[in-house]
């Protein structure tokens, strides 16, 4: 005979080995799902390296705002989009990979390899004028220099004190600088004229806001701000523009931001990362630090009575590259003035002059150096100086907008 409770066991037991095999392929069918997931996740981030190895290769070349697909393997199931944009006087590239409805999305920004030229510790315009040396100044690195070439001076009271007037090879210069690069020229006075449409830009009214951030996958934030930022943490894809001095105080917090006005201040202590363009000044004020990347460049258009100029005071720490650039020549050219006690760690083109009285390790380029005392002004004399071509870093990385090796190179990724 069988129990009568027999039948319910059964029914129990079958449920309960129903509810075991359920799980268990629903186990199965999850652990499936990711490990597809994973391999396809995996596999886009392969793809996406392809893609940027692709483009920083000299056959990845992109007009400015291309965009490219490429099937990598010829199966058409492993596609990458490439994109190149610009952002200030850097590249910036947006690769995507993608397999159906999955995409990895890659956003870097890259540079150039400096060339021979400028990895020189100095190239001075051939303007018929030798360069003096006085003081403790220390050259170090290939100079291109005038035909005249270097010859040691007595200046307030102080001759030249080393053994050798430069520590390098000595070439002749031209009798103008090696051009900056046109286009991305014409790019930055375009954002300082005010010339660029909303086109690509989400602009934004001043904000009651404390913090904001920008992916570079997504439209440029454009703020028109007045003379003084009215939000103190900005980060990412955020352009900046003022028509009047623009004035940055020292607890703002600015990284990857672009900035063009008519001219700009920065509070002593300031630190952050960012580019400025101005075409009037930029002053930095004392132990202020701007990290690489940071680029600081000036542009006179037009006959001016002011001098374009960039000043950085003593304590200030730079790490990127500083340039001006002018279009017509008369006494007021642009100048780039480093104090002493400043440092400078990449690259100072001048097209104008260059009063260069703290360190830099990399170089600079100039038409004539100037030197201003308390008590005179001279022209292509340096005075207890520094400049040292042998300690730029092997790891820097210039921009397209100097002369270059065109050999491409990754300097960060981006959001």
């Amino acid at each position: 005979m069988v129990r009568a409770n027999a039948l319910f066991i059964v029914l129990v037991i079958s449920l309960l080995v129903a509810l075991i095999s359920s799980s268990l392929i629903l186990v199965s069918y999850h652990y499936s799902t990711v490990h597809y997931q994973t391999r396809l996740y995996k596999k886009l981030l392969s793809n996406a390296q392809s893609g940027i190895n692709y483009l920083l290769a000299e056959e990845g070349d992109l007009a400015l705002n291309e965009e490219k697909v490429l099937d990598l393997y010829g199966k058409e199931s492993d596609s990458v989009a490439l994109k190149r944009m610009n952002w200030g006087i850097f590249d910036l590239a947006v690769v995507k990979a993608f397999s159906g409805n999955q995409q990895v999305i890659k956003v870097l920004e890259y540079g150039y390899k400096p060339d021979a030229e400028t990895k020189s510790a100095i190239y001075m315009a051939d303007l018929n004028r030798p360069l003096s040396l006085c003081g403790n100044a220390v050259i170090k690195g290939t100079c291109y220099l005038p035909e005249s070439g270097v010859r040691r001076d007595y200046i307030e009271g102080q001759s030249f004190m080393g053994d050798k007037l430069i520590q390098g090879e000595i070439k002749k210069s031209m009798s103008s600088l090696p051009e900056l690069k046109k286009d991305i020229k014409e790019k930055l006075l375009a954002l300082l004229e005010n010339k660029i449409t909303l086109e690509g830009f989400e602009q934004l009214a001043e904000l009651d806001v404390d913090t904001v951030r920008r992916s570079f996958t997504e439209k440029t934030i454009l703020l028109r701000q007045k003379t003084h930022l009215s939000i103190k943490n900005l980060y990412g894809n955020i352009l900046i523009t003022s028509d009047t001095i623009l004035k940055i105080d020292r607890d703002a917090n600015l990284e990857d931001v672009i900035i063009a006005a008519r001219a700009v201040e920065i509070e002593s202590g300031f630190k952050g990362k960012l580019q400025i363009f101005a075409v009037d000044s930029v002053v930095l004020g004392e132990n202020v630090e701007l990290n690489y990347p940071s680029v600081i460049g000036v542009f006179k258009k037009d006959f001016k009575v002011m001098q374009p100029f960039i000043k950085v005071s003593k304590g200030s720490k730079i790490n990127g590259i500083i340039f001006s650039s002018q279009s017509v020549f008369d006494l007021k050219q642009t100048l780039v003035s480093i104090e002493k006690g400043a440092f400078m760690h990449g690259q100072v083109y001048s097209d104008g002059f260059a009063d260069i009285q703290g360190k830099v390790y990399g170089s600079v380029f100039c038409n004539k150096f100037r030197l201003k005392t308390p008590s005179s002004l001279y022209e292509n004399y340096l005075l207890n100086t520094t400049i040292d071509a042998t300690k730029l870093s092997p790891h820097f990385i210039g921009s397209g907008l100097l002369s270059s090796e065109k050999k491409k190179r990754l300097i960060k990724w981006l959001n």
